[in-house]
């Protein structure tokens, strides 16, 4: 029990962890969404949740809480990341942070 321990602590205090995560629940979604199951995970999307404050409510499907309040949380905190590196991190120096700044005019630009 004590090496599981160790291993759960390690990945803890990993900055790879929040990368390890998405992408391990990306995949699991994707295998999920292929597979027998399908349906079922389709399905969940459609699930209504229902938040209410005394007269004030607020009923949405999981896919619309989803879209908007988890992927404004996640744009959030990529933003104090960014902001973070910029001021604080590796980005700090400008001709490091050429290269990631290209990258993002990039990605906005191309769509667009």
């Amino acid at each position: 029990m004590r090496p599981i321990k160790r291993l759960v602590e390690q990945f803890l205090e990993s900055e790879a962890k929040g990368g390890i995560l998405l992408f391990s629940t990306a995949l699991i979604a994707f295998l999920l969404s292929n597979s027998p199951w399908a349906q079922a995970y389709f399905d969940l999307r459609d699930v209504y949740l229902k938040l209410q404050v005394g007269d004030w409510v607020l009923k949405k499907s999981l896919l619309h809480f989803v879209n908007d309040f988890l992927m404004a949380f996640f744009f959030l905190l990529v933003g104090l990341e960014l902001k973070r590196e910029l001021l604080q991190g590796e980005l700090k120096n400008p001709k490091q942070a050429g290269l990631a700044v290209a990258a993002a005019l990039g990605g906005m630009v191309t769509p667009a």
